[in-house]
């Protein structure tokens, strides 16, 4: 009796341990993560024109900059190195345009509304080109609304802060993909190895003779089916 309480006691440790060594794994793998990493870059390069800006008395004009940084980032999706630079000053270009054109019709309202007729018509057109200039297109369409409920008194000194916002985020990622080119496939790679071990592990229960064959299968086509399906 005496020598199963031990046994006990050591069994509900051990597996305690392991418990939270797998947490601590999840954990380590996510502040090393991809997710991350992109998200601090994200946040640390729309805050900082904010900051600088707001140092100098120019609050305003940092607010705008950061809101056409953060839109730009919006428009980054997963790609080569080149379509990404490309995609992304298109997009700071196209933002600044909108904001403009949007802020010099402001004082009509028969012209924002055939504004907003052509753009909601002409970016949502851009869907067919492809994930990259939909993107742009949508954030052209938010751009738009930002602009009318911002009513900025003059159209210039509001565009040139959201492309400079647009070009620093560009700068930025251009620097960082420079000197990281193979984070994101070494991040992909980590994941897939994630997923195969989960996969592995699961399919091990089949060859455990206490676990029943319809609990195993129970188990395992979920999971097998969520990384097969396409998104």
């Amino acid at each position: 009796m005496h020598n199963n309480y031990y046994h006990c006691k050591n069994f509900n440790r051990l597996n305690l341990m392991q418990v939270l060594h797998k947490q601590w794994l999840q954990f380590s793998c996510f502040l090393r993560g991809e997710y991350l990493v992109n998200a601090v870059r994200c946040t640390s390069v729309i805050v900082a024109p904010v900051i600088v800006f707001a140092s100098i008395g120019l609050l305003t004009t940092g607010i705008y900059m950061g809101l056409g940084t953060l839109l730009v980032s919006l428009t980054d999706l997963p790609g080569p190195r080149i379509n990404r630079l490309r995609f992304l000053f298109l997009g700071s270009l196209t933002l600044g345009f909108v904001a403009f054109i949007t802020a010099i019709a402001l004082p009509s309202p028969w012209l924002i509304a055939l504004l907003m007729i052509s753009f909601c018509f002409g970016f949502s057109m851009l869907a067919a080109y492809g994930g990259n200039l939909n993107a742009i297109g949508s954030l052209a369409l938010i751009m738009m609304v930002f602009t009318i409920g911002l009513r900025p008194a003059d159209a210039f000194s509001f565009a040139w802060p959201i492309i400079s916002g647009g070009i620093w985020y560009t700068v930025c990622t251009s620097v960082d993909t420079y000197f990281f080119p193979h984070r994101s496939i070494n991040n992909a790679l980590s994941e897939c190895m994630v997923a195969m071990s989960h996969f592995l592990r699961k399919k091990a229960d089949f060859y455990n003779g206490d676990i029943p064959l319809a609990d195993a299968y129970k188990d395992i086509i979920p999971g097998h089916l969520s990384r097969t399906s396409p998104e």
